[in-house]
């Protein structure tokens, strides 16, 4: 017997599902702290999605494959992507924690750090930038490319 956590269950019945949140209003973060849990056995599913109000800025998470990938995109035409094997995809209970400090990313799996590959578009700390006219978070399958099957679990703080 296992007990499903409280949470927004994607996949269910075959359905793609997907939540958007439109703040009031817009703002500007020097860093954001995004916190979850996630339990799947899809080895691919889009998360979440950041965004401004123009998609200029944005910073997304997703799993392709059974690899975690986080895009951060500060206003350039390519973002700068990240990506660790996070063993996420196992079916069990992961509380997954995402902290972005102007354009450095860390990432937490059950509050071990992940060593995360790539990400070095925005070294010179010259070019830290922030995130400008934030606007909506969308949880799920922001592109509809893939559906997947999982339960995803949090709470909105701050906005």
């Amino acid at each position: 017997f296992q007990i499903v956590p409280n949470g927004f269950h994607f996949g269910k019945h075959n359905g793609s599902g997907a939540l958007e949140y439109v703040m009031t209003q817009a703002r500007q973060t020097e860093h954001d702290t995004i916190v979850f849990g996630l339990q799947t056995h899809s080895i691919s599913a889009q998360l979440f999605r950041l965004e401004s109000d123009l998609d200029l800025y944005s910073l997304e998470y997703e799993i392709v494959r059974g690899r975690s990938y986080i895009k951060l995109n500060l206003g350039e035409k390519q973002p700068d992507t990240y990506s660790a094997i996070t063993h996420i995809t196992d079916g069990l209970y992961h509380s997954i924690k995402l902290i972005r400090k102007f354009a450095s990313i860390e990432l937490y799996v059950d509050d071990i750090e992940i060593k995360l590959d790539g990400g070095n578009k925005y070294t010179n700390p010259l070019e830290q930038r922030s995130f400008l006219a934030q606007r909506r978070l969308r949880i799920g399958n922001f592109k509809n490319i893939s559906q997947w099957n999982g339960i995803l679990a949090g709470r909105l703080n701050q906005f």
